[in-house]
């Protein structure tokens, strides 16, 4: 292009022509004829470039200028114009044709070019660069489609981003298989034409988006951040870790919109972040397998059960709180568990040392200190075996001696307390409200600023706790009162109800406690065996449909 600038030029107008004509006939409702002959047009100007291109190179006349005019053919042969894109949306039925006459035709051009110069275009690189224009033109045919079904929205528009998680791989793969950076000023250049082909998918993607008004969101991003770390080198660290990091960053909080259930409404929540999680977990096991490193591995293991187990960035926090409580709670207490844990630990030192000692060969005599053939390596392993020795050691050690936190089944009992303590202090108000409960459970506690005439010195019916609502043994506790009820103020007190439920769940589930209660006006008490509140009916008491009757 720098001695024959003439073909850059010529490309670059017919994008630009494309691109305006295309914008003019789209003002215009139903002028897919226009649109057609546009595409007659340029599938005409695409045949000049093959063939001209292939006959400078074969002639050997100009095959510099051939190799930059097939280079060029290459972006058209992306659909660069969006001409497809532009079609399927005027009229599915017939843009859905033009897209499998054009994806024919892309299969003839990679054919032809193969032929008339067999050196310069490998079969496996055809086959990818037809790959790669097939999905292209598919993308606004499929989005149609989908659209027309009603089923097209931000989750479908996320799965199809998910295909850039293949461009980084398929760009490595066409850079070592075309023979288009031979000369020696042509590496760079050649390096950048390998990325057109995902450059023109992630544009056509993002112009899917555009068409059926569905805006981009950055988790879109993070296949193909993926992508990139998987296919660093090995000696490309920061990358490895970098961009899993950004794929998780850009796809914090965009669970609402972009997450699903998985195996219908029941199952687990696939959040933007679990599902960026996992795939960084997969990413950093392959690296860890390609390039034989451990602290990839442990990273893929950390990212594989932080994905498996949140969904959100609160439940990862819980989780992490839940773990350093759990780890806390295998410390010692006393001196005996640090003497007991201190012993345990010369034991495992001690065989270590037994180990690196008897590690050579056998019966090999003594010919000085040897120098192991990677030191690095095998004190990496060995610093692993004591590390997860110790580990085992403590944890044996320190099981019988600490506990670990609060008992699910004690905590439960507490609670179930409460809440009969508070269903009592209801019916004993009751009777000395005119037969009616309160839905202020501080009126509990001080009864004679909300029953008229109620002495000052009366009994209260419950202490400050339980009327707080403050968590307690666990569990998070919450009071719905029901429906006003009819009655004289100047007896009864105006916060008067006839009915009420008093809900608790556990603060940590499956820590601080298994089930979720509810108990009511009617005096019974429910539970849920999830951990989840009990579903409140209208009139204000536990729907028996949802919580099993304590008995």
């Amino acid at each position: 292009m720098k001695t024959n600038p003439f073909y850059a030029l010529s490309a670059s107008a017919m994008l630009l022509g494309c691109w305006l004509l295309s914008e003019a006939l789209h003002l215009q409702a139903g002028q897919l004829g226009g649109l057609l002959t546009l595409m007659l047009v340029l599938q005409l100007y695409e045949g000049l470039l093959v063939g001209l291109g292939a006959f400078l190179v074969r002639t050997g006349r100009a095959p510099r200028d051939g190799v930059t005019v097939l280079v060029l053919e290459s972006v058209f042969l992306m659909d660069a114009p969006l001409l497809a894109a532009e079609c399927v949306t005027a009229d599915a039925r017939m843009g859905t044709a033009i897209a499998v006459c054009l994806a024919a035709l892309v299969a003839a051009k990679l054919a032809w070019v193969r032929r008339a110069v067999p050196g310069l275009l490998s079969a496996r690189a055809a086959v990818l660069l037809g790959a790669q224009a097939g999905f292209v033109l598919a993308v606004p045919v499929l989005a149609t489609h989908l659209a027309s079904a009603r089923v097209f929205g931000p989750i479908a528009l996320y799965g199809l981003w998910w295909a850039s998680l293949a461009l980084p791989l398929a760009q490595r793969v066409l850079r070592g298989e075309t023979g288009l950076g031979a000369a020696p000023e042509a590496p760079r250049a050649h390096a950048i034409w390998t990325w057109v082909p995902a450059a023109m998918t992630l544009l056509h993607l993002w112009a899917v988006g555009y068409i059926h008004a569905l805006g981009f969101q950055p988790a879109f991003l993070a296949p193909l951040l993926l992508g990139l770390a998987a296919t660093a080198g090995r000696e490309q660290l920061s990358r490895q870790v970098a961009l899993p990091g950004l794929a998780l960053l850009v796809s914090l909080g965009q669970g609402p919109s972009l997450g699903f259930h998985l195996l219908g409404s029941g199952g687990p929540f696939i959040s933007p972040l679990r599902l960026a999680l996992l795939g960084v977990a997969t990413a950093w096991g392959y690296l860890a397998w390609r390039d034989r490193e451990r602290w990839l591995a442990v990273l893929a293991l950390g990212g594989g059960a932080a994905g498996l187990l949140g969904a959100s960035v609160s439940n990862l926090s819980s989780l992490l709180g839940r773990a350093l409580r759990f780890l806390d709670s295998l410390l010692p207490r006393d001196a005996f568990g640090w003497g007991l844990l201190t012993v345990i630990a010369a034991f495992v030192l001690l065989a270590a040392g037994v180990r690196r000692s008897l590690g050579g060969e056998p019966g090999r005599p003594f010919q000085g200190p040897e120098r192991p053939s990677n030191p690095s390596r095998r004190h990496w392993r060995e610093s692993s075996a004591i590390a997860l020795a110790l580990g085992v050691f403590a944890l044996l050690a320190m099981v019988p001696l600490s506990a670990f936190g609060p008992h699910p089944g004690r905590s439960e009992s507490a609670v179930i307390g409460d809440i009969r303590t508070v269903l009592s202090a209801q019916a004993a108000y009751r009777a000395a409200n005119g037969g009616f409960f309160d839905s202020r459970l501080d009126c509990l506690q001080s009864p004679a600023g909300c029953i008229p005439g109620y002495p000052d010195d009366g009994p209260r019916f419950l202490d400050g706790n339980l009327t707080s609502l403050e968590p307690r043994n666990g569990y998070q506790r919450s009071f719905v009162p029901g429906p006003a009820a009819e009655g004289d103020p100047a007896v009864v007190s105006r916060s008067r109800t006839e009915s009420y439920a008093y809900v608790a769940v556990p603060t940590d589930p499956g820590y601080s406690g298994v089930r979720g209660f509810c108990g009511d006006s009617s005096g019974a008490v429910c539970f849920t065996t999830d951990g989840v509140a009990p579903r409140i009916r209208p009139d204000g008491t536990c729907d028996p449909v949802t919580c099993s009757v304590l008995q």
